[in-house]
């Protein structure tokens, strides 16, 4: 049986799924899954009294108090 020529092969591999992925095979969702972010950000509703809490827990910053408040009770 004959080599395939290089020609063939590159024309065979692009006609398959397109280029092969670092992390897996050359058919679509082959392979390693992808990996969820980390950080997630959600919305949350403060009246003026908590949101002034906060900014005292995080020097003037909501979002900096809001992660001390965080990490104190978790």
């Amino acid at each position: 049986m004959a080599a395939r020529p290089d020609w063939l092969k590159a024309r065979l591999a692009a006609d398959f799924a397109g280029p092969k992925k670092p992390w897996g095979g050359a058919r679509l969702g082959a392979g390693r899954p992808r990996i969820r972010p980390i950080a997630t950000m959600y919305s949350v509703k403060l009246n003026s009294l908590q949101r002034l809490s906060l900014e005292e827990m995080g020097n003037g910053n909501v979002e900096d108090g809001l992660q001390a408040l965080v990490d104190k009770y978790l």
